[in-house]
């Protein structure tokens, strides 16, 4: 799907998600029933986010590579392979931080996940990224 087409998607996917949670939650006061607010909320949101995990890969697997700034010691440059092994092992989950794609020495436009090593959604022409904890 083209980047234009995903947008678009992902624009829906969240104003879809946004009237939902809005009727759900509309009735539930957060302040008397935290439980009740929190567990409508997780599963009103559950699908949605699924989705929108599924059209960020599919955005970033189809970006066109754009070179960036040099790499710098802002963040930890390892190949993918060991970002891979780190992910594996528990080492990296996506609340933890996010990735960037190297080029050359240059940071690219284009980022990588944690959860992007379960879906199999590596992009194969880079040999490493620079690991940005949060």
């Amino acid at each position: 799907m083209e980047t234009q087409k995903l947008q678009a998607q992902t624009d829906k996917t969240w104003g879809d998600m946004e009237k939902a949670l809005d009727m759900a939650m509309a009735d539930i006061d957060p302040m008397e029933s935290a439980k009740e607010w929190h567990d409508t909320y997780n599963r009103i949101v559950a699908p949605f986010n699924k989705e929108l995990g599924k059209l960020s890969r599919e955005k970033r697997l189809g970006l066109k590579c754009v070179l960036g700034d040099p790499v710098s010691d802002s963040g930890k440059l390892m190949t993918v392979e060991d970002f891979v092994e780190c992910v594996v092992s528990g080492g990296f989950i996506d609340y933890d931080g996010s990735g960037t794609y190297v080029k050359d020495g240059r940071l690219t436009n284009i980022t990588i996940n944690p959860s992007d090593v379960r879906h199999d959604a590596i992009r194969k022409e880079f040999t490493e990224i620079v690991w940005f904890n949060r």
